[in-house]
């Protein structure tokens, strides 16, 4: 008879945070995730968020450049990004993200 067992993996997150004086003005989430497959972790970024007013003053640019040098200094093999708006598919591009599929979601939990 099959059985599925589940184990519980140590988790290892960041969230970086850009402050303007006191006023918290962007962050997003970095997920180091851990994976039987591979000698090394993954780096997953979600969430990125910062305020409409400051768009296009390099926010989000500084917390992506951020996120890739964490996850090079904690020696992941890959970063993924998880980019809900498709406006912003060509500014993670520039950073050499590439394109490599469709994700699902379900929530589960609001």
């Amino acid at each position: 008879m099959q059985k599925i067992e589940c184990f519980k993996y140590p988790a290892e997150f960041y969230r970086l945070v850009i402050f303007d004086e006191e006023k918290e003005v962007g962050r997003l989430f970095l997920y180091i995730i851990v994976n039987d497959s591979h000698d090394k972790p993954y780096g997953f970024i979600e969430d990125v968020w910062f305020n409409e007013s400051d768009q296009g003053h390099g926010l989000a640019t500084q917390l992506v450049q951020q996120a890739i040098l964490k996850a090079k200094e904690l020696h992941c093999r890959k970063i993924v990004g998880r980019f809900d708006r498709e406006q912003f598919q060509g500014f993670y591009k520039k950073f050499g993200f590439k394109k490599l599929g469709i994700a699902f979601e379900m929530i589960l939990n609001e």
